[in-house]
C-alpha cells in the first residue's frame, strides 16, 4: 500500500524522481515474489488486481527509458497517467480493507 500510495501521490514522484518511484514497486512486486501473495491474506480480488498492475508496470517499464527524463515530461505521456491511476484504483481497492499487521508474515 505505501508503494501504491507513492505511486498515486505527484509530490511523492517530484520528491523521489520518476526512477526511485518506478524502481520501488520491484522492491516488493516481482515475478517470484507475487506468488507469496495469496490467500488468506490476500483475497482472489487483490492477487488479480497486483497481477494486473504488475503487467502494467512491466509494460511501462519497457516502454521507458532505463534512464527516466524529467518529471515534467514523464508526467505528460498517457502511459504514466494510466500507469498512476490504476495505482489509485489498487490502493482503493487495498485501502478497503487496511493495512496488514506488520507482527505477521505474509505466508
Amino acid at each position: 500500500m505505501e508503494v501504491l500510495s507513492i505511486y498515486s501521490c505527484n509530490e511523492d514522484w517530484e520528491l523521489l524522481g520518476p526512477d526511485e518511484v518506478i524502481n520501488q514497486w520491484e522492491d516488493f512486486v516481482d515475478e517470484e515474489r507475487i506468488s507469496i501473495y495469496i490467500e488468506p491474506v490476500f483475497t482472489k480480488q487483490e492477487q488479480e488486481c497486483l497481477r494486473a498492475f504488475h503487467q502494467l508496470w512491466l509494460s511501462y517499464c519497457d516502454s521507458t527509458p532505463k534512464v527516466m527524463p524529467p518529471l515534467k515530461e514523464v508526467m505528460v505521456t498517457p502511459e504514466w497517467q494510466y500507469l498512476q491511476r490504476e495505482a489509485k484504483k489498487l490502493l482503493l481497492a487495498f485501502e478497503l480493507r487496511g493495512k496488514l499487521s506488520e507482527e505477521i508474515e505474509i505466508t
